[in-house]
């Protein structure tokens, strides 16, 4: 069986407890700072995870509204989006979760280039 991972936090927590054992109140103080900055760290990280899904929904919401009943290849779709930011493999990203959420198709056209529409 795999050991568990021992985190920062965890090993700040026991190191606390041994200090505060020792009586050793100036470690126990920076150990809380260091274990609240460490919780600081996680919130941002949290919270810029979030700001960066919801921006890549946005871009998927662009994909969907590009898409047509017509064939397309990813590299019309991204054209179609007219964004600068916006490539053939982050047109291709997005539509690979439209067509598992069954909003899209993948099908080749008669030059046996991918292409995709809406379902």
């Amino acid at each position: 069986m795999a050991e568990k991972k021992i985190t920062q936090a965890e090993r700040f927590e026991e190191l606390k407890a041994l200090a505060a054992e020792a009586g050793r109140e100036d470690l126990v103080e920076f150990l809380d700072e260091r274990i609240e900055k460490l919780a600081d760290k996680a919130a941002k990280a949290k919270e810029k995870a979030a700001e960066k899904k919801a921006a890549t929904d946005e871009l998927k919401d662009k994909v969907l509204a590009a898409l047509t009943s017509e064939l397309q290849t990813p590299d019309a779709i991204a054209d179609a989006i007219d964004a600068e930011d916006v490539t053939r493999a982050k047109v291709i990203s997005r539509v690979k979760v439209l067509i598992d959420e069954g909003l899209a198709v993948k099908e080749q056209n008669e030059d046996k280039k991918m292409c995709y529409k809406l379902a």
